[in-house]
């Protein structure tokens, strides 16, 4: 395995998905969410393929061939109002914090950040921005993302790629 690849593991890894989205910050988003649903059902009928997506989601996501192989699983949460976050569990990766917007059809995009400390003493660290699409069917959950991996020291692009992502809602 080549340098590069493995810097290039790192930086991913490091950054997490979606997809990444969850620990600390999506326990935050999960128990506003819990209050605001208990409030909303009333009007779930109205706004109901916009809030299907929200709650949180056990995933897992794969970066497409030419980026890292492994399968990681995450957590990812989507609270009413728009915030996303987004938290890689197996391997573990930083937070990545967002927003999403709600479309027809039970469709959804987002966009969240993550950031990552340098390998070394002296390396500067990334900022990774991931843009996702995805669907959600009955208490299952798919799409696709996007990531772009920036040098945290000058905002050049240092990796892009895309990937997919699926799993299951998560029940209290």
């Amino acid at each position: 395995m080549s340098n590069e690849t493995v810097e290039r593991r790192l930086l991913l890894r490091g950054a997490g998905l979606a997809g990444a989205a969850v620990l600390g910050s999506t326990a935050i988003a999960a128990a506003a969410d819990a209050h605001d649903r208990d409030d909303d059902r009333d009007r779930h009928d109205h706004d109901e393929d916009r809030s299907k997506v929200v709650g949180s989601w056990l995933i897992t996501h794969q970066d497409d061939p030419g980026g890292d192989p492994t399968k990681v699983m995450g957590v990812a949460s989507f609270a009413k109002g728009g915030v996303l976050a987004n938290q890689d569990i197996n391997p573990i990766a930083p937070t990545g914090l967002g927003a999403w917007e709600g479309r027809d059809e039970n469709r959804f995009t987002g966009s969240f950040w993550a950031g990552a400390p340098g390998g070394g003493p002296g390396e500067p660290g990334v900022t990774v921005n991931v843009m996702i699409r995805g669907r959600v069917h009955g208490d299952m959950i798919s799409g696709t993302y996007r990531f772009t991996v920036f040098a945290a020291d000058t905002g050049d692009e240092v990796a892009s790629g895309t990937g997919t992502f699926e799993g299951k809602r998560i029940e209290a």
